[in-house]
């Protein structure tokens, strides 16, 4: 049995994101590659498929997950709590964040195999640098599935993170990692155009540095670059394609309006994206329902059933009369 939405105080974390949409596009059908494995979207009117798909919930708990990472980052990267997380034991620190992200985020992690191209070259990156830095093997599993499915449910991230590979190579992270790293930082802060996000990276940027000094940590990131596999962490022709739609961040170095001419002049077509229109509730459509209600003269479990109808409209609807909670007073 379950409450009409109607009366709780907030929205619901897909109707959160949900509203934030104003336009999407239109989805055709979900396939995947020619392995039957990674999972990929054709949208009408792309010319290319879109990689991994996530529903709006699974969106939500992401950016949940996304949340406790980035504050939890905030704090520890403030100087004076560096001596005290080099002191601490890290490993604890891990496994709290793993129980807690893992159970908002479960429910919605897909199967390894259904994962984008990038997300299992990342989840090795992770894994491997995590275990190789002394980190149990199990915690170091689970951080990197938590991760990967927070990068694949969020294609802004994603699209971000390919492009900073691709403007280095595993030379250039080997040879010297923390010099590489912090050149990055600053080609990612060039690139940004949502100075908070630039922040966000600034934040994981200064802590890995800090880490890097350590031989340990610093042999564990040059190994973990040697033996992964690096080219699908790059954009490919599929990825370049999508950023050229994406006015929030400069990929390739390249100014929205630059790609945009640079997509014209290749003959490239982009899918139109729709506006949502929100549904209204009529109150034809309330009569209809609450007549059909008295007449069945069912209990409120039915009532909220058939209130899921409307889920997805605006507005609500009237109270549950006397007549539908207490039937047998009738």
């Amino acid at each position: 049995m379950q409450l009409p939405k109607s009366f709780y105080k907030y929205q619901s974390g897909t109707q959160q994101i949900t509203a934030e949409s104003s336009e999407q596009f239109i989805l055709n059908e979900i396939g995947t590659d020619i392995n039957g494995d990674s999972l990929l979207i054709n949208i009408e009117g792309g010319m290319f498929p879109y990689k991994n798909f996530s529903d709006a919930e699974g969106v939500f708990r992401a950016n949940m997950v996304k949340s406790l990472f980035i504050e939890s980052i905030k704090i520890i990267s403030k100087w004076y709590f560096i001596p005290a997380l080099i002191l601490c034991d890290k490993q604890e620190v891990l496994n709290a964040f793993n129980r807690i992200a893992f159970r908002i985020s479960s429910e919605k992690i897909l199967k390894d195999r259904h994962w984008s191209k990038f997300a299992k070259s990342f989840y090795f990156v992770i894994f491997y640098f995590l275990y190789k830095s002394g980190f149990t093997e199990d915690s170091c599993d689970k951080f990197a599935e938590i991760f990967c499915y927070m990068i694949d449910a969020d294609n802004a991230y994603r699209l971000r993170l390919e492009d900073l590979f691709s403007a280095s190579s595993i030379e250039q992270l080997t040879e010297n990692p923390r010099k590489e790293t912090k050149r990055l930082i600053t080609l990612f802060q060039e690139r940004e155009q949502c100075p908070v996000v630039a922040i966000k990276f600034s934040k994981l940027s200064f802590l890995l540095s800090i880490f890097l000094l350590i031989p340990k940590v610093k042999r564990s990131f040059i190994d973990t670059f040697k033996n992964c596999d690096y080219e699908s962490l790059k954009s490919d022709s599929g990825d370049l394609y999508w950023q050229g739609m994406r006015n929030d961040y400069n990929f390739s170095g390249l100014t929205f309006e630059e790609r945009q001419n640079r997509a014209i002049m290749e003959g490239l077509k982009y899918p139109q994206q729709i506006k949502i229109m929100k549904k209204k509730i009529t109150e034809e459509q309330i009569q209809i329902v609450m007549n059909a209600l008295q007449k069945a003269n069912v209990g409120i479990q039915d009532y909220v059933a058939i209130q899921t109808m409307f889920q997805n409209l605006e507005g609500e609807l009237p109270k549950i009369p006397d007549v539908i909670i207490k039937p047998e007073e009738k």
